[in-house]
């Protein structure tokens, strides 16, 4: 049975930044976190593990520097390349041109389909995603993650698993509580720690209504059915939760399978990420109306932030936000807040617009799996 790790990077070429992106990083900042992990799986169970590096962008001079950058480990390990890239685009084009158009590494969702369509055609079971900001310390780790998946578990079959984080300050897995007074109407870490309660749980394995993407793994009989939605801004690994249940797949959290998370120092300005977060709300609030799926089925979280009062609570937060922040005579920030207001509207247009597009597209990833994977 075979199983790659699969691990995103998120270097920026040549000055060029990812707004889309938690954290994008120069490329030796990329290599000492993706070290970092590389040096961990080689301690762990996974170290005889076929490991499949995708960065989300390429040059001929950053290509030859991760493949020296890689040999320094022993590990097998290989590096997607541009070239590698658009052959894989050409062959979906030749099958679907409207396929190909959404493949790529622009985008969590693109970047976690692309590596699920190598893996596929590499004949994977199945597929381990990583971040390359983590640290595996669990020596089984490997066992652990596939020991459910693809087998029955309570008279059904489990066709993924979600693990989850652990914060490195407080050994627990509950996301910073502590949040300024202008956030507190947002209240997104208090309802993804009220999600992630299910980890106190006694049984190991759980219904829930979060994932990560950072740990989760995906058996083939999902991955060849279901893909990630690349219309979705972030969020994409609670977003599949969803797309797996609503076609009929299931995937089930395990209280024992934790990382560590070590994320870089340089997010992306609090505003900014909130904005990404307006439209991935909005967008799945659409696609939930559309499959009749109700908010107060996916509560704790995200449930809370598809309801009917989403908008409003965008624009109190942004407006406690910006008077914080002219508070503190921090200027710009104040005017990237308020301008999160008139993107409301905009992410409106864009959930309408766009949220019937999935469907589609899963038909032809399907179709697609059906003649290519292996």
């Amino acid at each position: 049975m075979k199983t790659i790790i699969e691990i995103p990077t998120y270097a920026i070429v040549q000055g060029t930044e990812h707004r889309i992106y938690d954290h994008s990083l120069t490329f030796n900042e990329e290599c000492n976190l993706l070290g970092r992990l590389l040096n961990s799986l080689s301690r762990s169970d996974l170290k005889d593990t076929p490991i499949l590096i995708l960065p989300t962008s390429f040059t001929p001079q950053s290509e030859e520097k991760r493949r020296r950058f890689v040999a320094n480990y022993d590990l097998e390990i290989d590096v997607l390349t541009e070239d590698r890239l658009n052959n894989l685009k050409r062959r979906v084009s030749d099958f679907s041109p409207e396929l190909s158009e959404n493949i790529g590494v622009s985008g969590y969702s693109c970047c976690r389909n692309t590596g699920l369509l190598l893996g596929a055609m590499e004949g994977a079971e199945n597929i381990i995603f990583l971040d390359d900001d983590e640290v595996v310390e669990d020596k089984h780790f490997l066992r652990k993650a596939t020991e459910f998946v693809g087998k029955r578990y309570g008279g059904e079959v489990v066709d993924g698993i979600a693990g989850y984080y652990v914060n490195p300050e407080t050994g627990s897995y509950k996301v910073e509580e502590s949040v300024p007074w202008s956030r507190r109407f947002w209240k997104k870490e208090e309802k993804m720690n009220e999600a992630f309660s299910v980890i106190d749980s006694k049984e190991r394995l759980n219904k829930t209504t979060i994932a990560l993407g950072g740990n989760m793994v995906i058996n083939r009989r999902l991955f060849t059915q279901v893909p990630f939605d690349p219309w979705i801004a972030r969020g994409e690994d609670v977003d599949y939760l969803r797309n797996a249940d609503h076609f009929g797949f299931q995937i089930l959290l395990d209280r024992e399978l934790s990382i560590k998370h070590l994320p870089p120092k340089i997010p992306l300005p609090w505003c900014t990420l909130m904005r990404n977060d307006i439209y991935r709300f909005f967008y799945e609030r659409e696609k939930l109306l559309r499959w009749g799926i109700s908010a107060a089925s996916l509560d704790p979280y995200p449930g809370f932030f598809v309801r009917k009062n989403l908008g409003m609570r965008v624009f109190i937060t942004s407006l406690l936000l910006t008077i914080d922040l002219l508070s503190k005579a921090r200027w710009e920030e104040a005017k990237e807040c308020l301008r999160n207001i008139r993107h409301l509207p905009r992410a409106r247009r864009y959930a309408e617009r766009n949220a019937g597009k999935y469907e589609t597209f899963r038909e032809e990833w399907a179709a697609f799996m059906r003649v290519h994977a292996r």
